[in-house]
């Protein structure tokens, strides 16, 4: 069972490699509308140079689900900007496993309001 808890401590402490270490060697990620990050190293990078666009970040569970290889995250998100404001936006996020590793991951939300 993967402990989601401490996987968004580490997404929130803007710790790329250990989210990343928490697929597969050939884990997707997609967040939003952008193409997937395939493999460990990809969803690293990726995740990395998003952080670089946000000054901090802090999720706020709103519900977990999780049946077998499935579990989905509803979370209320907190942004910090660059410019010094702050943005809360919903999301939800559905991770597929294969056995303590995600295989796949999926944030559905608008990044838009970060970045206006």
């Amino acid at each position: 069972m993967v402990d989601w808890k401490q996987v968004y401590r580490d997404v929130d402490q803007m710790d790329a490699k250990a989210f990343a270490s928490i697929f597969t060697e050939d884990g997707t990620m997609t967040f939003g509308n952008l193409p997937p990050l395939v493999g460990r190293a990809s969803v690293e990078a990726g995740t990395a140079d998003f952080y670089k666009t946000i000054k901090g970040l802090r999720h706020e569970f709103v519900k977990t689900w999780e049946q077998g290889d499935t579990a989905v995250l509803e979370f209320r998100t907190t942004y910090d900007r660059h410019d010094g404001k702050t943005v809360t936006i919903p999301a939800v996020t559905i991770f597929r496993l294969r056995g303590n590793r995600v295989r796949d991951g999926r944030v559905f939300y608008d990044p838009t309001p970060i970045y206006a």
